[in-house]
């Protein structure tokens, strides 16, 4: 029994460490190098499964200094750098490494100028007296080298990466997930290593354009056609609808500009770095786009016997350039090879939209004002308010947050000025009839959002004493504003008695904001603990 139970406990022990990842099976602290070597400091660092120990010593300010790769493929090369003047690749001094044809280890110096080096043997702006490397029996690949420290070099960025070889030479890496943010710190003379906090530069550009293209060609875009298709039909909405539809597709252009721009730079930045698929849709994107803008300088009368044709146009190239844009959004969030947080957030907006367009499609009569007010204060302003809330702490996001906070609640407020002057207008064409809880609640929201609109005028800088109170102020207005939106939405449901199918539709839209907000309330909590 005794025997069988000690046979039972080995071997879960070994089932235990076969699973176990070798960076986490061997810290740095536990690993036994070859020929006698230790180093009094070492430190895992937080990506690619990598880990820099180290000798310091004072005396003629020297660092004999260990990088090990765990579960390094012998098709892969491995390098790690210092960079004194910026935490990025560009322009670090590297010591790389990767395993010749015939087995045997090559290790050498180099100079990273640019995003796209040569990776040929060269010259660093320090001396490296020494330098091998070893790939052990237990898939550890190592850089020996001891390095000839300056005063700004003892505490200075360090920079890790690895990468496919290509031909017997070192090929291009990642640029994303862990490749992407394989940065950080280094004090040899304290013993610490820290995590640049956040992204790369780069990483941080990609994520820029994600945002600004996924915002406007596949957020703005959509929402102008659904606009122009169904508000339109509504008497009430007037040129409303029109004006609506105009400031959603000429936003969602510009900002696509940008988003284009952005792509332009980062392809610049990245010679060699070529997605072909996602280039070419975006290219095709913005001609398609270009063309719209200037299709409306040819735009005939609405009694013009080729107006027709033009509308058949207008609307075949709008609707081809959202189908493209989506898919390239799609495409891009391949390229960026991130977690699928991204994809499920876009496509829970596309669920929606579609939830929309359907019932939209159905039912057509719908009341203007109850869209837009629904839109505005029920939807983009909730919106802006998760952004400002949960979007912010994310340092990655960088000042992204902010615009978009800006552009909810910005353009919430705009439809919901159109909204409250439907409202008006449909009271003053119906004498006589009263909704008076309706009405008041739909006077003091309109109140409250314009205070918000006049109150960014007076809003302090960050360090100035009164902005704590401006804060204060700020969000209790925001707060009570769409508390108020969504119970006045709810009573205009009552009035339209139009049965279960809007207000069902709102309470899933309101859910999903819920989940949303639930979701990234979650994670910030995780990150912050």
């Amino acid at each position: 029994m005794d025997r069988s139970l000690t046979t039972l406990l080995f071997s879960c022990t070994l089932l235990i460490s076969l699973c176990v990842p070798p960076s986490l099976a061997q810290a740095c602290r536990d690993y036994t190098f070859s020929g006698n070597r230790s180093f009094s400091t070492c430190n895992d660092l937080p990506q690619l499964s990598c880990s820099l120990h180290w000798n310091y010593h004072p005396s003629n300010m020297t660092a004999d200094i260990a990088f090990r790769k765990s579960g390094a493929s012998t098709s892969n090369w491995i390098s790690w750098s210092l960079n004194p003047r910026r935490a990025r690749m560009a322009g670090s001094q590297a010591l790389v490494a990767y395993q010749q044809s015939d087995g045997s280890m090559y290790a050498y110096t180099t100079q990273l100028n640019d995003e796209s080096p040569n990776m040929q043997p060269a010259g660093l702006s320090f001396d490296v007296p020494s330098i091998t490397a070893e790939y052990s029996s237990d898939g550890n690949m190592i850089i020996f080298a001891t390095l000839q420290l300056s005063d700004i070099l003892r505490s200075t960025n360090q920079v890790w990466q690895e990468g496919p070889m290509n031909g017997g030479n070192p090929g291009t890496h990642s640029f994303s997930g862990q490749n992407g943010q394989s940065v950080g710190t280094v004090d040899f003379v304290n013993g610490s290593v820290l995590s640049t906090s956040g992204t790369s530069s780069k990483t941080q550009k990609r994520n820029v354009h994600g945002v600004l293209n996924a915002v406007s060609w596949g957020i703005l875009m959509p929402v102008g056609i659904i606009i122009a298709r169904y508000l339109k039909v509504f008497k009430s909405a007037g040129p409303a609808w029109f004006y609506l539809h105009a400031i959603c597709q000429s936003s969602g252009y510009a900002v696509g500009v940008a988003g284009w721009a952005t792509g332009i730079k980062l392809g610049s930045d990245s010679p060699g770095v070529t997605y072909g698929t996602h280039r070419n849709l975006g290219i095709i994107i913005f001609a398609l786009g270009t063309l719209q803008v200037f299709a409306l300088l040819l735009r005939p009368k609405p009694e013009h016997k080729y107006r027709r044709y033009w509308n058949i146009y207008h609307h075949t190239v709008g609707y081809t350039t959202v189908v493209l844009s989506i898919g390239n959004i799609f495409e891009g969030f391949d390229v960026l090879d991130s977690e699928n947080n991204w994809k499920t957030a876009y496509i829970g907006v596309l669920v929606f939209l579609g939830v929309v367009t359907a019932v939209m499609e159905a039912l057509t009569w719908f009341i203007v004002h109850g869209v837009l007010n629904a839109v505005s204060w029920g939807i983009l302003m909730p919106v802006g308010i998760i952004i400002a809330r949960y979007l912010k702490v994310f340092k990655s996001a960088g000042p992204a947050w902010f615009y978009l906070h800006a552009i909810c609640q910005s353009s919430g407020y705009a439809v919901g000025v159109a909204g409250w002057a439907t409202g008006i207008r449909l009271g003053s064409d119906s004498p006589g009839i009263t909704y008076g809880t309706h009405r008041n609640l739909g006077i003091i929201i309109f109140f409250l959002g314009t205070l918000q609109v006049l109150a960014l005028l007076l809003r302090p800088k960050p360090e100035h004493k009164y902005r704590r109170y401006w804060n204060i102020y700020h969000h209790t207005v925001g707060y009570t504003t769409v508390l108020l939106s969504i119970g006045n939405i709810f009573e205009g449901f009552d009035i339209l008695d139009s049965g279960n199918t809007w207000k069902t539709a709102y309470i899933g839209a309101l859910v999903f904001l819920g989940v949303c907000g639930g979701c990234y309330g979650g994670t910030y909590m995780v990150d912050r603990d």
